[in-house]
């Protein structure tokens, strides 16, 4: 019998062994679904609708692109002063280079190009209406950082994209669409704005400033002492 003694307590050792490994993987991967559940449920609801909105324009977005032509994410340009301007996507196509905007706003939105404020204005008598800064005119900051960023050398086009806009009829903005009303208005377009060559030049000089997870967060930080938003 002793001389079964010795693989025995081999054998118990390793099964000891392996369930130490196996609740620390447990473990580990516990820790992590809590941290992203906490991550969710700390994440502010208007932003987690965005983030929502954001998915599902680029569901839709990708099925209008050809093999060979580029959407981009979360860009983020270096400015003069030192700071960065985020940018939510970025179309380039044969058709041209399109900066959008994605707003996933519910209720009737009222506004111009123009105006420094849009309204944001609800059915429900127990929700106040909104005042949100004219996304057209923030947009318009991306355009202009972009277009200096690829020397002046190519138009982009300004676009605000709504995944749907449940009432327009004070909404004065031709640039401003709903998902569906955006895919008909850019299937539209001629495919003679921009060659291959040209749209993958435009690719190349731009993907470097596409940003990890990392660098949104610490841009949103900033963002947020910078302004004081708590």
């Amino acid at each position: 019998m002793d001389f079964l003694i010795g693989p025995l307590i081999t054998l118990i050792i390793l099964i000891v062994l392996i369930i130490i490994i196996v609740r620390i993987i447990a473990y580990k991967s516990s820790s992590s679904s809590t941290s992203r559940l906490q991550k969710s449920l700390f994440t502010p609801k208007n932003e987690r609708r965005g983030i929502e909105g954001e998915r599902i324009a680029e569901k839709y977005l990708r099925k209008i692109l050809k093999d060979d032509e580029y959407l981009l994410k979360n860009i983020l340009l270096p400015l003069k002063n030192g700071y960065s301007t985020e940018i939510d996507n970025i179309l380039i196509t044969r058709k041209g280079i399109f900066c959008l905007e994605i707003k996933n706003w519910v209720g009737r939105i009222s506004g111009d190009e123009y105006s420094e404020y849009w309204i944001q204005k609800y059915d429900d008598p127990f929700l106040h209406d909104k005042k949100r800064r004219n996304p057209y005119l923030q947009n318009e900051k991306h355009r202009i950082a972009l277009e200096k960023k690829l020397d002046n050398q190519f138009d982009v086009f300004n676009i605000v994209l709504f995944i749907e806009i449940e009432d327009r009829s004070e909404l004065y903005s031709p640039k401003t669409f709903a998902l569906d009303e955006f895919i008909h208005y850019y299937r539209s377009l001629e495919d003679e704005k921009l060659t291959l060559e040209e749209v993958e030049e435009i690719r190349d000089k731009l993907d470097k400033f596409v940003a990890t997870e990392e660098e949104l967060y610490e841009h949103k930080k900033q963002i947020s002492s910078r302004f004081n938003r708590h």
